[in-house]
């Protein structure tokens, strides 16, 4: 079931602002989820969707019913080549080099927003901040050891470049900060520090790369003090229409959070904030038809989760027991 979406505005050769996405049918739920939280928060904002792959027969559809709009574009073929140089030992997932298509929409400023995110407030904060700040670059969430790993790599741009080690799930940036030939000259030249990098996807990548062109960078959380986007393992606290971070860990626990990121997380009745996401992905449904929804999710989990799934489901327990437990407090992280 597809929420009913209103007309959205028509978007012009050169728009202001949007948000890009990067989904296929694989991450359809997801994205019936962010374009509804979009919808309901910034009726008026134009959205873009990448096509991750060639799967995309339902995300088309659900693009149209929408009225936002499908990139296309030498460029992605550009990217999936950067990608199989990058992985050129077929490890890695060529087409999510894509994400870079986000600097050659139509936006001249955009915020590109992850699949398997729901807003829960307008966006439009962070886009006067970024214009106030004048800053090439604006990013989220951060955790250095994600991007590089402990040694000199690291140090190097610490020291050099004052990396933020940002995740890349989510960020906000300008039309042409980079160029396909200028990413696919970066991907020559990491090569001399990927042994640094930790293999996380595209993110050692687009760090190494804002880092290494000098782009200037602004932290979301210092340029927008009253917001905060939260990652799903972050304890989030329902007060009346809005969500607050009340994470002990957290210098921002006490703001009103503007996204969750489900990074990690399979879309299924077992992920957390599970009721936020139903809320975005079924819209005004009646119950029993939230009910159908789980119980189809719960069969096709049973169908699809192999031995192997299992045993890391049961591995990560430990680490979701201590996160939950120093979230409130009760134990270090």
């Amino acid at each position: 079931m597809v929420p009913v979406a209103a007309s959205s505005p028509k978007m012009s050769t050169h728009t202001a602002t949007g948000v890009v996405c990067l989904a296929n049918d694989r991450m359809l739920e997801h994205l019936i989820a962010l374009c509804s939280s979009l919808r309901k928060h910034d009726p008026d904002l134009s959205v873009t969707v990448l096509p991750f792959d060639d799967r995309l027969d339902s995300t088309r559809a659900v693009v149209a019913d929408f009225g936002y709009t499908m990139f296309d574009g030498p460029s992605l073929a550009e990217m999936d080549a950067a990608g199989s140089r990058y992985w050129a030992d077929g490890t890695g997932m060529p087409h999510i080099m894509r994400k870079f298509c986000a600097f050659w929409t139509a936006y001249q400023t955009f915020l590109f927003l992850d699949a398997d995110i729901v807003v829960l407030c307008s966006l439009q904060p962070y886009f006067d901040a970024f214009e106030r700040s004048k800053a090439d670059f604006m990013y989220f969430a951060t955790d250095v050891a994600n991007v590089y790993l402990p040694g000199p790599v690291r140090e190097r741009f610490v020291r050099d470049y004052a990396t933020a080690g940002f995740n890349s799930g989510a960020f906000l940036s300008r039309r042409d900060a980079f160029s396909p030939p200028q990413v696919a000259r970066l991907v020559d030249e990491s090569a001399s520090v990927r042994s640094g990098f930790v293999d996380n996807l595209e993110q050692s990548f687009l760090n190494f790369s804002v880092d290494t062109a000098r782009l200037s960078k602004v932290n979301a959380s210092d340029a927008v003090r009253e917001l905060v986007g939260a990652g799903a393992l972050m304890r989030i606290r329902r007060d009346g229409e809005a969500f607050r971070l009340a994470d002990a860990r957290m210098a921002e626990s006490g703001r009103d959070v503007s996204m969750i990121h489900w990074a990690g997380y399979r879309c299924s009745p077992f992920m957390p904030y599970r009721g936020v996401f139903l809320d975005y992905r079924l819209g005004d449904a009646p119950r029993f038809a939230r009910v159908r929804f789980e119980l189809s999710a719960v069969m096709r989990i049973v169908r699809e989760t192999t031995l192997r799934q299992t045993y890391h489901i049961l591995r990560r327990t430990p680490f979701h027991v201590k996160n939950f437990l120093a979230a409130r407090g009760y134990v270090s992280w």
